[in-house]
């Protein structure tokens, strides 16, 4: 029971001591450079990834053709939707420079 006791007091303490030399501070992650990819995109992505598997193991032309059409189509989708998501906010902010700004220098 004094065992308990003694370890009870041992770790308020160090909590106490801990807390005062390093407090708890959640941390924000920061995704603002992925916000215009959506399930589409994540699945054609996937898609690619199969593609250049299948090219890595098998060798053939055939392969190499789905994986190219299959990047060209991508990149071709992503340019859009960042396209389309700069647009939208550009939009959303003329009367905010400080996001323009901010937006433009990131």
């Amino acid at each position: 029971n004094s065992v308990d006791k003694l370890l009870n007091i041992f770790n308020s303490t160090c909590v106490n001591i801990l807390d005062s030399i390093a407090p708890f501070r959640d941390k924000s992650l920061k995704f603002s450079f992925l916000l215009w990819l959506n399930e589409d995109i994540r699945h054609l992505k996937r898609q690619c990834r199969k593609a250049e598997c299948k090219w890595k193991k098998y060798k053939l032309a055939n392969f190499l053709v789905l994986l190219k059409n299959l990047m060209s189509s991508y990149q071709v989708v992503v340019k859009n939707a960042r396209h389309y998501y700069f647009s939208q906010l550009i939009t959303k902010q003329d009367h905010n420079p400080r996001v323009l700004f901010k937006t433009i220098n990131s």
